[in-house]
């Protein structure tokens, strides 16, 4: 049965008014969100993101299915967007998984929530070419949230090990920086004795080369299963191997 004009007019305000609300609830949420991920860790955000998402989404098939149920739909939507959100800030965690490709990690968060935006275009071709309804849709992604959640389960650091694994990256690239400082300074100072400009210059590159190189590796120690807690131990132990080999090196 096609709408009337009035009808029609009717139902794209309130559309345009729900997309209106979570565009604003999203939006307002972000500071509450990031508060929540620093109190439960990546792990809990991207699951809970997941499942309440997919809830939200079975809200709305039961809107579109009922009609007694359509105001649902101010609830649900809103719902969904900020779910989400909550569910692609668990790629975060690979900002401090992988420090040196941090650009990669936010494209890829990106690129989660315009393909999932990119979804509706699936929707209306599924709609026009076979029939498939807008309940169906929402279903099956619902299903496809709980998929989402087992991804995240096995590829997102949970909050102890995420918390302890930036730990230990501050405190390397601390030391690091710190050895780097100190190996410049008495290179510096030794040049100054010595009265030769040029064999200090040499001193400086040669021994900062040597303070951070050992440092330098135990970061690079992040790349293999970075969220156990045998990899954040030995985190921890290679960057207190490195403060003592740069160290001896200034000595």
């Amino acid at each position: 049965e096609l709408l009337s004009d009035e009808d029609l007019q009717r139902v794209l305000r309130n559309l345009s008014m729900i997309n209106v609300v979570a565009m604003a609830l999203s939006t307002g949420s972000s500071f509450f969100l990031g508060i929540f991920y620093d109190r439960v860790g990546p792990r809990t955000c991207a699951i809970g993101g997941a499942l309440g998402g997919g809830g939200a989404m079975l809200l709305m098939a039961a809107a579109m299915r009922l009609p007694g149920l359509n105001w649902l739909l101010f609830l649900a939507y809103p719902l969904a967007t900020i779910l989400s959100m909550l569910n692609t800030m668990g790629t975060f965690a690979w900002l401090w998984l992988l420090p040196s490709n941090a650009n990669v990690v936010n494209s890829v968060a990106m690129a989660i929530q315009t393909l999932s935006d990119s979804l509706v275009l699936v929707l209306v071709w599924l709609h026009q070419r076979y029939g498939v309804s807008l309940e169906l849709f929402f279903c099956a992604l619902a299903g496809l949230s709980v998929v989402s959640a087992a991804v995240s389960w096995a590829l997102v650091p949970p909050h102890d090990a995420h918390r302890r694994y930036v730990a230990a990256t501050v405190e390397a690239e601390r030391v690091k920086a710190e050895a780097a400082a100190a190996s410049r300074g008495a290179a510096a100072a030794a040049a100054a004795a010595d009265g030769d400009e040029e064999a200090g210059t040499a001193r400086t590159t040669a021994g900062g080369a040597a303070a951070i190189e050992p440092i330098a590796r135990a970061a690079d120690a992040r790349l293999s299963t970075p969220w156990s807690a045998a990899a954040a131990e030995s985190h921890d132990g290679a960057a207190e191997r490195g403060e003592a080999a740069s160290s001896a090196e200034l000595l």
